[in-house]
């Protein structure tokens, strides 16, 4: 019997595995008294755009969030567990998340709870303290030697397709562009993502 893994596949965390902007939209409709729903948020920074928060404010919210209990009992994106699970079979899997390593404990009690025993290891780029502990997610993939990396953003796909690493593009409203750049496939849900790479 071959035990040998075929690929390593890497994975963004937050619309990818967790459903993280549907569970903090929901928490913020109910703080602020408003009805926003998934399909108008076009950016990240949603909180600013569509509530009106002040940057600090929302960056508040966002810690608070991070580390209520609430943020446990986030659910998976619909299809991610089951397709995670016949993927980890014959596959390595990472997460490379833009998250700063700050979470780790509750990022991996997560995981622990929804995705027990399926990845390698969870890489956490950054993107949210200084520049020094600051990684490109790019760099992070490359070092993994990754044949494919699954994300819902636009700019931190570009950033890994233009290393020449293959990457599946999750739709989400927040990603839409009229052409996508060379090495990114989108895909609408986690069928595609197992048909792709099953």
């Amino acid at each position: 019997m071959n035990t040998k893994k075929s690929k390593r596949i890497g994975f963004d965390l937050d619309d990818v595995l967790l459903n993280f902007n549907e569970a903090l939209l929901d928490h913020a409709n109910k703080k602020y008294d408003k009805n926003v729903e998934k399909k108008d948020i076009k950016t990240f920074l949603f909180l600013e755009e569509n509530f009106g928060i002040p940057t600090v404010d929302a960056i508040s919210m966002l810690d608070n969030f991070f580390f209520h209990d609430d943020h446990l009992n986030v659910l998976p994106v619909e299809g991610a567990q089951e397709v995670v699970k016949k993927l980890s079979e014959y596959n390595e899997l990472f997460i490379i998340t833009a998250k700063p390593d700050a979470l780790e404990e509750v990022t991996k009690k997560w995981l622990e709870k929804y995705f027990t025993g399926l990845f390698e290891n969870v890489h956490f780029a950054n993107h949210f303290l200084s520049v020094d502990k600051r990684r490109k997610k790019s760099e992070i993939c490359l070092e993994l030697q990754l044949d494919y990396f699954i994300d819902d953003s636009i700019d931190y796909a570009t950033d890994v397709a233009s290393v020449g690493i293959p990457v599946l593009l999750l739709d989400t409203p927040w990603n839409q562009t009229d052409k996508l750049p060379e090495n990114i496939t989108r895909v609408y849900s986690w069928t595609d993502i197992e048909k792709k790479l099953l």
